[in-house]
């Protein structure tokens, strides 16, 4: 929440979050033999809490982490490289926005960057890149030669609710460049 502090939400802080995410990478990282780390709008909101010095200044939970995220930023370095030691994961790539990914053909990005700067809109980018695959909008789908998978985190967020449409999901792209939804209901695929 731009503006406010974790402690404001009684949340965890964010070294704490952060800890679980790299855990979550980790456990990926020992299943695959690369993991790609695409940068996204939750990298973004990182840099606007940052931003908000008078948001958390004052925020006894995550002050230190913010003067050390700070200080990396002003080295040149991306907060959330230096958060997360994205650097120091073997088998992980982190490919930023502006780079492009292709896996087997098919064009795999987070998907928060809408067409020409318009709002982010799956069936839109699909229609443009037509070998597509993204997650940002947290609900899956299939359209044309695309695919978008849904989450792989919390469903209850202050911004959406039960009607959201939200679900944990994944997508494989496999060696022929066909894509695959796997939903995961009660934590089992389907």
């Amino acid at each position: 929440d731009s503006g406010k502090t974790a402690d404001t939400h009684n949340r965890i802080s964010i070294a704490e979050e952060a800890k679980l995410t790299r855990e979550f990478i980790l456990t990926q990282t020992k299943l695959a033999d690369i993991v790609y780390y695409l940068d996204s709008n939750h990298d973004d909101f990182l840099i606007k809490f940052l931003d908000n010095r008078n948001g958390w200044i004052k925020d006894s939970k995550n002050y230190q982490t913010c003067i050390d995220l700070e200080s990396a930023r002003a080295k040149g370095r991306r907060p959330i490289i230096e958060l997360l030691g994205l650097d120091t994961i073997p088998k992980l790539k982190y490919i930023h926005t502006t780079d492009k990914l292709f896996i087997n053909g098919i064009f795999t990005c987070h998907g928060h960057r809408g067409v020409r700067g318009s709002r982010p809109n799956f069936k839109a980018l699909a229609k443009v890149y037509n070998f597509y695959n993204q997650n940002h909008t947290h609900v899956p789908g299939v359209f044309r030669n695309a695919v978008c998978g849904g989450l792989n985190g919390r469903k209850d967020m202050s911004y959406n609710d039960h009607t959201s449409g939200w679900l944990t999901a994944n997508t494989a792209i496999h060696e022929d460049g066909s894509q695959q939804l796997i939903p995961i209901i009660d934590g089992l695929w389907r």
